[in-house]
């Protein structure tokens, strides 16, 4: 790993892919941070059908697609984490357990994490369908939106027998479709109290019904993964947001690769004569 690159990319979901192609293709020595897995919520999708210009494939095999894209024209993975952004000299500083590396322009692709944060006990629940061990059987999908859907069509089409709980249905209609004809019962209109876990069982409480399961997935809603940024104050110079992280609830890997090469094509200009 070199002490300073032209571009430093955090995150290595489909903005931060698609913006560490775009600036590889075109020369530019270009590093993407990544602490975890590389595709970011594609690894969680049973199926994308709606990316311009490819056929129905898996979450996993789009995000496998685009970070060979990028490698092809040069991007360097880096698996760390980024505890820490300064600037100086003119310079971004990114700091990692005992290293630094140095850039001229930064591109915050993060994405965001399940929200945990606002259900008593959900932060002791899985919160992706295919980190739930093999040998469960019985699983609560808490929430009825999209990504809730299709992890529970995900747990179904592995054998689980799944329930889906929640408030409102936000699903779309062809995932509600697909629940249907999966026979997946689905409760609605239930204010969600708590989880808890009893003898080496999760309960869910409602208002007024608890259900029982041995194992809760949360899909709650997302909020953004701001934690080496103040995303309160303005961004430093030369340091640009894509995809998720400032998308709210528009979500999509296509328009999140649309950003992550709108701040590649703005760090172009950041680092030109510096």
């Amino acid at each position: 790993m070199k002490e300073e690159v032209d571009v430093g990319i955090i995150g290595g979901g489909p903005a931060g892919l698609a913006a560490g192609m775009y600036l590889a293709r075109l020369g530019v020595e270009v590093y993407i941070f990544e602490k975890d897995y590389y595709g970011g919520l594609l690894i969680d999708a049973r199926r994308v059908e709606n990316y311009p210009g490819l056929e129905p494939m898996s979450g996993p095999a789009l995000a496998a697609l685009m970070k060979q894209q990028a490698e092809m024209w040069g991007a360097r993975f880096i698996h760390r984490k980024v505890d820490l952004i300064t600037h100086f000299d003119e310079r971004i500083h990114l700091g990692m357990e005992g290293d630094t590396v140095k850039c001229k322009a930064l591109i915050l692709a993060m994405g965001t994490e399940p929200d945990v944060y606002t259900l008593d006990g959900a932060k002791e629940c899985y919160t992706r369908w295919n980190e739930i061990p093999e040998e469960i059987g019985d699983v609560i999908v808490l929430g009825l939106g999209d990504a809730a859907y299709d992890q529970a069509l995900s747990l179904y089409e592995d054998g689980v027998q799944v329930t889906l709980i929640g408030n409102t249905i936000r699903a779309n209609h062809i995932l509600k479709e697909e629940v249907r004809k999966a026979h997946i019962p689905v409760i609605d209109k239930v204010q969600l109290e708590k989880v808890e876990q009893e003898q080496g069982k999760f309960v869910v409480h409602g208002e007024d019904k608890v259900w029982t399961s041995s194992a809760v997935l949360v899909s709650l809603g997302r909020i953004p993964l701001t934690e080496i940024f103040n995303y309160d104050k303005p961004l430093p110079a030369w340091t640009h947001m894509a995809g998720d992280i400032q998308n709210g609830f528009n979500r999509q890997a296509s328009i999140a690769a649309g950003d992550g090469i709108k701040a590649a094509m703005i760090a172009m200009t950041d680092i030109e004569g510096r």
